[in-house]
Parts: structure tokens; C-alpha cells; sequence
């Protein structure tokens, strides 16, 4: 059986957008011939909220390493607290350990923390292990380039020419790719032609039935986050807000302003809930679908929620949802 060493900086038990597919996809590794390893950050170098019942999605004779990282605290007082540069030289160490002491076929790289990816190439020269980039995000981008100030993320300046540089290092000698979206393939392409030769797949993210079983097992704990069955058509989303993501919303509330001017009594039934919109603590998350909403005199037929629920209380609210809303942005 082949082997292959995972490197998730975020893992089981943390509900980070993206573990997903690495948490999905372990149970299948063996039925395509894989043997899988996966080498995340010790629990105690994040402040993110843990939601333990992840843990019982997983198998139970899964191998998992565990790399330090730099203290939070510590770096913080430098302006870092990217998990990726913090545990970038832990990664170098616990993962050389690792080739040394055993013979991998593949390094498999499926994270948003992109710099530790850079690590694929010398761990290729040194030990001739090829690797794969799971693209669940575009990781140097132009986006927020001709964006005023006031809508770029926190520390643009500094992480945008550092992804400028990084990018590069990494994918010059990549082996493959997979991305969620074509596009972000596409651009890879472009950026650097000699992909073209390597394999890439279109993989969305998927549903893992053990997990409605989970959530389903687990109801009296997972609680939805709306009132099902009351008068109101409850329609959900769950997801990320931010600016790239107001057109997509004041398209739904144009429709929804004009559909109430023919037939009030209808589509006033109507309440749309917008879950989980910020990454940020509860006290720094602002609302960015409310105002939208505002902007038509709809405000009274939207909640947003800004803090993430856990995993299963996240099932189980769209298992009670009448309807689901899946929105996307503008980049």
C-alpha cells in the first residue's frame, strides 16, 4: 500500500473550513490503495473554539503528527499570527523526521495556510518525494488591489507581497493540483506553464454521510440556530459575508423588494437567515448582509448571525431550514 503524509495545519477537533476535505476524504484513502498520515498544529498553539464531536467523524487508527508552533502571544507583539508562519520551522523538523524514518510516496498538502507549502519543494529536492496543493482558495490574488482601503483585509500590505513571493516557490516544482474551482487552475496555468504537464483535477467539496449521522445522533446537543416550523418560510445560508459578497446579496433583496410590492402577503412570509458571516471574534465581527438588506427596507426579513456555529448544530439547522441559499462572490 502507498503511502501519503497530509499536512493540515488545522485539524480535528477545529471546524476550520479548510479541514473539511482532509476530514471527509480520510476514511477513502484505503479503498484507492493509500495509506494516509496527517501532520497538523498541536491544539494548544490556536485560540480557536474546539468542537470535539469532529473527532468521531474520523477512523480511529488514523495516524496523526503533531507539529509546535511558535506562541501566539509572543508573535502577536510583531503583528504575526498567521498558524502557517508560526509552525513553518516545526513543520521543517517533525516533517524531516518523518521522511527519514519512513518511505512516503506523496506529500499532500490541503490548507489555506499556504505559506508551509513552500516546504513541498525542498522536501522534494532532499528526499525526491513529489507533491500535491489542494487549492481551496486562490493564494496570491490581485482582488484586493484596485479595492479601497476600507475593504481589504487587516495587514494587505504585508501578506499580499508575501504570497507574491511565496506562490511561486511552491508551484514552480508542484506535481499537481486540485482545486475547487477551474479558474483558480486556469491562473496557476497561466502564472506558471510548466503545471500544464502535471495533473490537475476539479474536486468541490463534498457531504459526508457520517456526518448527518452524527448530527442526527447528536440533536439534543446540536441545536439549529433558527425556529423551524413556525409561520415564517425559513431560508438559510451558511457561510462567510464580506464585501465581495454584497452584490450576490443585493441582487436576492431587488428580487425580493420587487416580488413584495406584487404579492405582500407571500413573499413577507419569507425570512432569510444568514449564519456564520465572520471569522472574527464576537467582539471585532461587524455585519455585512444586515445593511445590504437596509439598503431596500428589508432589514426586518433578515438575521445575520456573525459567529460560526459548531459543525453539527450547522447541520442541523439546515436540516431544519425550509429552503437553502447558496451565494457566491464577486472575484
Amino acid at each position: 500500500m502507498k503511502r501519503v503524509l497530509i499536512i493540515s495545519p488545522y485539524f480535528v477537533p477545529f471546524n476550520t473550513a479548510d479541514s473539511q476535505r482532509i476530514r471527509m476524504s480520510l476514511p477513502f484513502f484505503k479503498d484507492f490503495g493509500w495509506e494516509a498520515e496527517v501532520v497538523c498544529v498541536n491544539e494548544k498553539y490556536t485560540d480557536l473554539p474546539k468542537d470535539d464531536l469532529l473527532l468521531q467523524s474520523i477512523p480511529a487508527d488514523c495516524i496523526v503528527h503533531q507539529v509546535a508552533a511558535f506562541s501566539k502571544k509572543t508573535t502577536s507583539k510583531l503583528g504575526l499570527g498567521s498558524l502557517a508562519l508560526r509552525s513553518l520551522w516545526f513543520y521543517y523538523k517533525t516533517v524531516m523526521l518523518l521522511l527519514q524514518a519512513k518511505n512516503y510516496d506523496l506529500v499532500y498538502f490541503s490548507t489555506t495556510e499556504f505559506p508551509v507549502c513552500i516546504l513541498g519543494r525542498y522536501w522534494k529536492k532532499r528526499f525526491g518525494v513529489p507533491y500535491v496543493i489542494d487549492m481551496q482558495d486562490a493564494w496570491h490574488s490581485d482582488y484586493y488591489q484596485h479595492k479601497p482601503k476600507h475593504e481589504r483585509p487587516k495587514k494587505y500590505w504585508f501578506s499580499y507581497r508575501l504570497h507574491r513571493f511565496l506562490e511561486p516557490l511552491a508551484m514552480q516544482k508542484c506535481d499537481g493540483i486540485i482545486s475547487v474551482s477551474q479558474a483558480y487552475i486556469d491562473v496557476l496555468h497561466q502564472r506558471y506553464p510548466q503545471l500544464k504537464s502535471k495533473p490537475n483535477a476539479v474536486i468541490p467539496f463534498g457531504a459526508f454521510e457520517k456526518d448527518f449521522e452524527i448530527a442526527r445522533k447528536n440533536d439534543a446537543a446540536c441545536l439549529p440556530a433558527i425556529q423551524p416550523k413556525t409561520d415564517k418560510v425559513q431560508i438559510v445560508y451558511v457561510g462567510r459575508g464580506g464585501a465581495d459578497m454584497q452584490r450576490a446579496a443585493e441582487l436576492i433583496f431587488e428580487v425580493l423588494k420587487e416580488a413584495l410590492q406584487e404579492d405582500t402577503e407571500t413573499f413577507g412570509r419569507l425570512h432569510f437567515n444568514f449564519i456564520g458571516t465572520s471569522y472574527a471574534s464576537e467582539n471585532q465581527a461587524r455585519k455585512t448582509i444586515v445593511p445590504v438588506a437596509a439598503k431596500s427596507g428589508l432589514e426586518n426579513l433578515v438575521t445575520e448571525i456573525t459567529g460560526r456555529l459548531a459543525y453539527y448544530n450547522t447541520i442541523n439547522t439546515l436540516l431544519a431550514a425550509d429552503a437553502l441559499l447558496i451565494i457566491g462572490s464577486d472575484d
